[in-house]
């Protein structure tokens, strides 16, 4: 494998990845549409071992019921931005709500349909990315979950903050994840490698370089993780995510025309996760 590598690729092309990107600069890889790892982060999000891609099935209930406490009306009609394969949206629905579930994944939304459709749920799934996805409804309840708000770019942010608010109900309520600030203090930072014949990044042998880098000022962290292998040229995947308070909740939110933000630090059994809701005026 290294003999190959070293005809196919140009050490100077794997350097310029090695150091600290821009903030919230791209990758040149995603492994949401990947046909092949999407296989591998699907089993990630069914796994009840860790919470890898999704919550622990315990934790995901808790939610789904604190979800459902926020609401006024038992037929309210809902959205998940980032559903993954519908471990909340089954939830709601069982509940009686009406549901809409968006995903990037097709696999995802695949085994969330599949699912749906075996316990005889009416919920409607979009293979989508929800940054460009077309609101044609008006809902109660818009959520993200699994901090996925922290990962967008500031500039994503502003466009989906203001999709979601004109696609609330008076009165509807925006909810989302966010890791606070003790995140950063069990979080290592060192640089490591793994080698695998085939694995979560590729079905063939490759290796891969994992970095992480603090971005302090914005309180932001990115997880690099650049994948070698003999076809070509390096793929890199890049996962930001930043650590927020209720006070950078507020200053960011409250310009868009959102009131009563309220901070929620015991859904579930994580010190490191803090829930916020907010309503449209």
């Amino acid at each position: 494998m290294t003999k190959s590598i070293n005809k196919k690729m140009n050490i100077k092309n794997l350097e310029k990845y090695l150091k600290k990107p821009m903030i919230y600069s791209k990758g040149n890889a995603e492994m949401w549409t990947d046909p092949y790892i999407s296989k591998h982060l699907l089993s990630a999000h069914l796994n009840q071992d860790v919470d890898a891609a999704s919550r622990t099935y315990k934790k995901i209930d808790k939610t789904v019921d604190w979800l459902s406490g926020l609401l006024e009306t038992d037929d309210a009609n809902i959205i998940d931005l980032g559903c993954g394969p519908g471990l909340y949206t089954q939830g709601l629905a069982k509940k009686g709500y009406r549901v809409t579930g968006v995903d990037f994944s097709k696999s995802s939304i695949d085994y969330a349909i599949e699912q749906a459709t075996k316990s005889n749920l009416n919920i409607t799934y979009h293979n989508n990315n929800y940054l460009s996805y077309e609101f044609k409804e008006k809902y109660d309840l818009i959520y993200m979950i699994f901090c996925d708000f922290g990962v967008l770019s500031f500039a994503e942010r502003k466009i989906l903050v203001t999709h979601i608010y004109n696609a609330l109900k008076p009165g509807g309520i925006f909810v989302f994840d966010a890791y606070n600030e003790s995140m950063i203090k069990s979080k290592s930072f060192m640089q490591d490698f793994e080698y695998e014949q085939s694995g979560f990044w590729n079905h063939a042998p490759y290796l891969c370089l994992n970095q992480s880098f603090y971005y302090q000022e914005n309180k932001v962290i990115l997880d690099q993780h650049i994948v070698l292998t003999d076809e070509g040229d390096p793929k890199v995947y890049r996962f930001y995510n930043q650590y927020m308070s209720i006070k950078d909740v507020n200053q960011y939110f409250l310009p868009f025309g959102f009131s009563s933000i309220k901070a929620y630090e015991n859904v579930v059994e994580d010190s490191e996760i803090i829930f916020y809701s907010m309503s449209k005026i």
